[in-house]
């Protein structure tokens, strides 16, 4: 899936969907909006999507940018528990660094959680429509996910997906491949591993997704047709891409 084409999602979810009543009437119908930013989230983020439906708003730096993932949710926390008997340091959070979008995604879901009383950014709902004690499950998540994409008449993806298109478009724009690797929280191989090697490469991970942000903010501008100062933005975007380019 190309950036152009998540973008054009994003943007038909922003725009209310109408439904035929059994009289025949249109009512519109929003989108599940929790849904749609949690797309976004993992998108933006390229973290795993049961992360992302578990998260909890302490787990965010807003002001700093940054998402401290608990090393219970790491998908290797296995492995890293065994290399931990030489390195305890190991043991810690996944950091990771957001672009802005990301960060006005977490602010928005904070404000529409606010009354639900739910610890989670994204809280499974009952039947009746209340908020339950658990977070959304990744099942959940799809079914909604293939149900837009079928309704929008786009490719069926989900949400593993989501996380292969963040590490495919940051290849594309210039991010090197170890930074990639520490962003998705993989285990570098061999020597570039955490036995030998273990810089954190937070901050060529923030320069990352703030290339990021700024190449997905031009993408969503170009879609929607409102694009200013693109030509300024295009500099930025190469400016910065220098910076996280494999030399």
């Amino acid at each position: 899936m190309t950036p152009e084409e998540f973008a054009d999602l994003v943007l038909k979810w922003e725009r209310p969907r109408l439904l035929t009543t059994a009289k025949g009437a249109q009512v519109s119908a929003p989108p599940d909006r929790r849904c749609v930013l949690a797309a976004v989230l993992i998108a933006t983020t390229g973290q795993r999507a049961m992360q992302v439906l578990r998260a909890r708003p302490e787990q965010f730096d807003l002001a700093a940018g940054l998402w401290h993932v608990p090393f219970a949710e790491r998908k290797n926390r296995r492995v890293l528990q065994r290399q931990a008997k030489k390195a305890p340091e190991l043991i810690a959070p996944h950091t990771v660094p957001l672009p802005s979008q990301a960060v006005a995604v977490v602010r928005e879901l904070i404000t529409l959680n606010a009354n639900t009383g739910s610890a989670w950014l994204f809280p499974h709902y009952d039947r009746l429509g209340k908020t339950t004690k658990l977070p959304r499950t990744r099942q959940s998540f799809n079914q909604w996910l293939h149900g837009w994409i079928e309704r929008a008449g786009g490719e069926q993806f989900d949400a593993r997906d989501l996380r292969r298109s963040w590490a495919t478009w940051a290849a594309s724009w210039g991010v090197q491949w170890e930074v990639r690797e520490k962003h998705l929280d993989h285990l570098l191989p061999g020597g570039l591993g955490n036995t030998y090697n273990r810089h954190t490469y937070i901050p060529e991970r923030q320069l990352a997704a703030q290339l990021f942000g700024e190449r997905w903010q031009q993408v969503l501008d170009e879609r929607r047709g409102t694009v200013d100062n693109v030509r300024e933005l295009a500099t930025n975007v190469g400016e910065l891409a220098k910076s996280v380019r494999v030399a």
